[in-house]
């Protein structure tokens, strides 16, 4: 049934639409400003633990699921990157205890590089209220607004169950993806597929630019190409990044000939590269029932 599906470009637009729609929302409730791809992460776990940890119990969480190794160094302040910007847009207020147990509200400077393992994280109303607008906004997406008016007290529950589910079930195949267009892209470039598939990791902008190719080339709408101000254009997602880091992207893409040029003048017009078409419809196979499946995981929390 599924292999019928993919026969139909339009049944798998849709699904990809969903997907890009899931990134727009989550990103247009919780306003990130930087760092958006490992701040997913963040914010999922500070929702899923206690109103209040320590740094020292957070970080070892976050160590756990990857988002920075267990050996300190510079992944650790990149960590702390990420929570200067969710104080930044006051999600968070980070605070330490002195001797005599009095907290002391610190400030995140720029050039502060080590938190004390007993700083106290406390999470804010405000990031409550993201996550619940997300997970509402999901639920009616699946469900309808009936059922996400009816569960909205329950948001937490539906929320940290959608991650759970886009980190066991949705996140290992899009990575699967990445690393099979890594093994087909390595011939003619002068990188290793690992290379080439960290590369792609890594660059959290990715996602939605192959995504939306993608979409353009099932709807023959990519004849053209689209230039990097136009990429810049299409998603909410992206244009919260700067327009020299999408210009870097897709420098990188064309790098592993994930994507062809359509001119040899400025400025460049980039598609998807046929090439890998055939990639791109065994992932259909894989994207087309994670909708549902998602849908099925939030059910047995409502009453239908």
């Amino acid at each position: 049934m599924v292999a019928d599906s993919v026969e139909d470009p339009r049944v798998v637009a849709d699904q990809i639409k969903y997907w890009l729609d899931y990134s727009e929302i989550f990103y247009d409730a919780f306003k990130f400003e930087k760092y958006l791809g490992p701040n997913w992460f963040v914010v999922h776990e500070l929702l899923a633990g206690p109103d209040i940890t320590t740094f020292s119990a957070f970080l070892s969480t976050i160590q756990k699921i990857g988002i920075t190794r267990s050996n300190p160094g510079h992944d650790v302040s990149e960590f702390l990157d990420h929570l200067r910007e969710l104080k930044h847009i006051a999600l968070i207020d980070p605070e330490i205890t002195d001797t005599k147990g009095n907290k002391i509200a610190i400030e995140l400077h720029e050039k502060l590089r080590v938190f004390p393992a007993r700083t106290e994280i406390q999470i804010l109303d405000k990031l409550k209220k993201a996550g619940a607008k997300f997970t509402h906004e999901l639920t009616e997406g699946l469900l309808g607004r009936q059922k996400a008016d009816e569960m909205q007290p329950e948001w937490p529950k539906q929320f940290e169950s959608a991650y759970r589910f886009m980190r066991k079930s949705f996140i290992p195949k899009w990575e699967n993806l990445l690393e099979n267009l890594a093994l087909e892209s390595v011939s003619g470039t002068h990188m290793s597929a690992t290379t080439i598939s960290n590369q792609l990791k890594k660059n959290t902008e990715v996602f939605v630019i192959l995504f939306k190719l993608w979409l353009a080339r099932l709807k023959g709408e990519d004849a053209e190409g689209f230039d990097v101000e136009k990429l810049h254009d299409m998603s909410l997602r992206v244009r919260k990044v700067a327009l020299v880091a999408v210009r870097n992207c897709m420098s990188m893409l064309e790098r592993c000939n994930l994507v062809s040029l359509v001119n040899d003048i400025e400025p460049k017009k980039y598609r998807l590269n046929e090439r890998y078409d055939g990639l791109f419809d065994k992932f259909a196979c894989d994207l087309l029932p994670l909708k549902s499946m998602l849908r099925e995981c939030l059910r047995p929390m409502v009453k239908i």
